[in-house]
């Protein structure tokens, strides 16, 4: 109750592209008993997306997941280590065999300079990215959405420390802009 079901979520009013309804899928969820059944279905929708979507484009990246940290929704339900099998889903059915996969937040850079808003998106992405490698996800990069809107706290230095944090905690992995 008080959730909100539609963000970032696809159908063919959200997406030229959208063949399967992961917001209708979502609300017949919620709407159900929300069994195993229920959540299989779902499920079952989300995955046949990330096959269809990632079989669509010669790309060489591929954001799989986006915005994990404000958009756990998906996640809640299924699980979080629903994120590797996406992962997998993605690696598996790839038009370019060498495409790079990524995660994807924003507000981590430039998340203020001041407060706790840059240490609590941090632990949660890097919680993410961690599990992400823990259940086998085939994980290439991480990305960071940068819109600098602290701009009277903007710190060069900061955000490449920021930057530099993951890079060195995840020294297999690309970082990206």
């Amino acid at each position: 109750s008080g959730t909100d079901y539609g963000n970032h979520l696809s159908n063919a009013s959200t997406s030229d592209y959208a063949s399967y309804d992961v917001l209708g899928a979502l609300e017949t969820y919620k709407a159900s008993a929300r069994t195993q059944a229920h959540k299989d279905a779902l499920e079952a929708i989300i995955d046949n997306e990330i096959q269809e979507w990632v079989g669509q484009w010669d790309v060489y990246e591929w954001d799989v997941i986006n915005e994990t940290i404000s958009n756990q929704l998906l996640m809640e339900i299924l699980g979080y280590d629903q994120m590797a099998e996406w992962f997998k889903i993605a690696d598996a059915n790839k038009v370019r065999p060498s495409a790079k996969l990524f995660i994807n937040d924003f507000q981590i850079a430039s998340a203020k300079f001041t407060g706790t808003s840059y240490t609590t998106r941090r632990d949660t992405y890097f919680n993410h990215i961690d599990q992400i490698i823990a259940d086998g996800g085939p994980i290439d990069g991480i990305g960071f959405q940068s819109r600098f809107k602290f701009l009277d706290d903007y710190d060069p230095a900061i955000v490449y420390a920021r930057i530099d944090e993951f890079a060195t905690r995840y020294p297999g992995l690309e970082i990206t802009g």
